[in-house]
């Protein structure tokens, strides 16, 4: 029997250290970011044999301390000056480009056997958005779903403005000194996308990201630019989802007015419009349903009970008799969020059950006579 067991044990072994069963990685990132390609679990040991692979043709291997580079002329060409090998048998390439995209196979060799991996690489367009002042921005990871071991950092610059640390169940979104993001940050707690909403000129700039897991890490600058819609005003407004907001363009001082138009988002699409005597709501009624109301005398726009939609780009424009006037409000609904204080909720459901409990255990003791019940004689 213990035979048995030792050639068992032997099989086992060898099946575990036979290279078969490859650990694969998938990596997503766009032109211009740096990625670090790490062996994950493994630890590198002193003696240990490093072999790096861009589709099967060799760039890096390691001998112990002794690094040698790949001999291959176009390869050396391809990522000359771009890639570093470090001491933990991490490979980092910076500055990718959609030519970098393709499989990268790594084998760590040790005393025990080989420990293959395998890291499909892929990389998409350039790291640029544009938007009109007042949609949102939404600046993504290209993760589907972050994992247990992800780290995900968001800066404006050199503000940090957000980050989830899944590990520890952290989730967190603040503004900086000059609070320019307050109440406008939206962080995704499954992919870690950064979205801001009702964008103002003043977030136009680079926003930088850091991500790193056990198997990766990458780090992408974006650069942002918010174009401000041509007006003779511009407003910023901010309300919380249910208010009702008036944007008042303040016509005191006009004479003669033709037609207002009110438009909404980048499409522009006129949500209400009048001559002075008739007034109608020709678009996006799915939107706003009933709760817009316009003033024909004043020009006012309110919107009654908001929800988050309503963030954007409300334009106004009126013909009156001396020419046109233009107006732009960035009107930004911030959610109403509900803070749970978990913990206080336990603690009161273990005092009322401990509570419980004790009435139980009291009422069975009087039935059980261990408890006298006061006597209803009248002393002489």
């Amino acid at each position: 029997m213990r035979i048995f067991f030792f050639i068992l044990s032997i099989l086992l072994l060898v099946e575990g250290v036979s290279g078969d069963e490859k650990v694969k990685v998938t990596v997503s990132g766009m032109k211009g970011d740096s990625v670090t390609l790490k062996p994950g679990d493994a630890e590198i040991q002193t003696g240990d044999w490093i072999l790096w692979k861009f589709n099967n043709i060799i760039i890096f291997k390691m001998e112990k301390t002794n690094k040698v580079y790949t001999s291959d002329a176009d390869i050396a060409e391809k990522f000359k000056g771009r890639m570093q090998l470090d001491k933990t048998g991490s490979l980092t390439i910076t500055n990718i480009s959609t030519t970098d995209s393709g499989p990268y196979q790594l084998q760590i060799r040790k005393s025990t056997g080989v420990i293959p991996m395998e890291y499909n690489v892929s990389v998409k367009g350039k790291n640029t958005v544009s938007v009109m002042a007042g949609e949102s921005i939404i600046l993504y990871t290209d993760l589907k779903e972050i994992q247990g071991n992800d780290l995900i950092l968001w800066k404006f610059e050199d503000h940090l403005i957000a980050g989830i640390n899944k590990s520890g169940d952290q989730f967190f979104s603040h503004d900086t000194s000059d609070e320019r993001f307050k109440g406008r940050l939206q962080l995704d707690r499954h992919s870690g996308a950064l979205t801001i909403r009702g964008s103002r000129s003043t977030d136009s700039g680079v926003y930088h990201l850091n991500m790193s897991s056990s198997s990766h890490s990458l780090q992408r600058s974006i650069s942002v630019t918010v174009s401000v819609f041509d007006a003779d005003v511009v407003k910023t407004v901010t309300v919380m989802e249910g208010d009702s907001v008036t944007l008042n363009p303040d016509l005191t001082q006009i004479q003669g007015i033709n037609l207002i138009l009110w438009r909404f988002g980048a499409s522009g699409s006129v949500i209400a419009e009048t001559n002075g005597t008739e007034i109608s709501y020709p678009h996006l009624t799915e939107i706003f349903g009933g709760r817009l109301q316009l003033n024909h005398q004043t020009g006012s726009l309110t919107i009654n009970n908001m929800r988050t939609k309503h963030t954007g780009l409300y334009q106004l424009k009126i013909d009156h008799n001396t020419g046109i006037s233009s107006m732009a409000f960035i009107v930004t609904v911030s959610a109403i969020t509900v803070s749970i204080d978990w913990k206080m909720i336990a603690f009161a459901l273990s005092l009322v059950l401990n509570l419980v409990l004790v009435l139980i255990a009291v009422i069975v003791r009087i039935k059980k006579g261990y408890i006298s019940r006061p006597s209803n004689r009248t002393p002489w």
